[in-house]
């Protein structure tokens, strides 16, 4: 009897699979498109891999093209195939395809965002995927990359500008500091100072130049603020570093930090 039910809880457990782990599997469901996209019924499919990333996908476009968004050419046989090199890419929303070249484009934006870039072109299927970056959230100059496990998004830097959320704040002294980063972002401090390397900022009629380090700056500037999206805190001498490192200089804090 001990057997019996031991060997029916492993059945049981066995039976537990909350999501498909192959990403040649697919399942088609017919759903109804937002109001803002059509009010037709179309079919979907997702692609599941990795027990959480689904990827639903708007029907084939034939004769279309998407423009301005490419970041990856490759040679594939099939629509097909290049569907999954699609899929196994974490920056592409959506693929060109032409079968004469056995072409694959893959781009990291989609007709919905940008509709204007969706044009006719012989011999191209275009299909692009329903995702968080529809509505184009994230700050100018930043990229938006779909996370398709969560249904959420983040935001980028180009390719080309891989330190595009590195800046430097100063803040100065009795002031708040407010750092925050897009979503999806954290904060990673990188550098900080409590005194006074430039007379021009927080301008004061005591300032003298002051460019003594502590440790204590950089390793209370973290505490508040790393790996999370916003800080915010007070500056001066008595949280920063114990005590005025600067006697008779008016102060500011100076930060460099990273979204990431």
């Amino acid at each position: 009897m001990e057997r019996f039910l031991f060997f029916k809880t492993i059945l049981r457990r066995r039976k537990k699979k909350p999501c498909l782990t192959n990403a040649t599997n697919k399942r088609s469901v017919s759903e109804k498109v937002p109001q803002h996209r059509k009010a037709t019924t179309y079919k979907k499919y997702k692609y599941v891999v990795r027990g959480c990333k689904i990827v639903p996908w708007f029907p084939e476009l034939n004769g279309t093209w998407l423009q301005n968004h490419i970041i990856q050419n490759l040679t594939t046989p099939t629509s097909n195939q290049c569907q999954v090199k699609c899929f196994a890419n974490d920056s592409c929303r959506s693929y060109n395809f032409c079968q004469e070249l056995e072409l694959c484009q893959l781009s990291n934006s989609d007709h919905v965002e940008h509709p204007d870039d969706k044009v006719p072109r012989k011999g191209f299927v275009y299909r692009g995927t329903e995702n968080a970056c529809a509505s184009a959230p994230c700050p100018s100059g930043l990229l938006c990359q779909a996370d398709f496990a969560h249904d959420s998004y983040i935001c980028v830097c180009p390719a080309d500008q891989p330190d595009c959320l590195t800046q430097t704040s100063i803040i100065c002294h009795d002031e708040m500091v407010d750092l925050s980063c897009p979503q999806g972002a954290v904060l990673d401090i990188q550098w900080a100072l409590y005194a006074r390397s430039a007379r021009e900022p927080c301008p004061h009629s005591a300032n003298n130049i002051c460019t003594v380090q502590y440790p204590q700056t950089l390793a209370k500037v973290q505490e508040y603020c790393q790996g999370k999206q916003s800080c915010s805190f007070r500056v001066n001498h008595i949280d920063l570093v114990g005590f005025d490192p600067c006697r008779n200089v008016f102060k500011y804090l100076e930060v460099r930090y990273a979204c990431k």
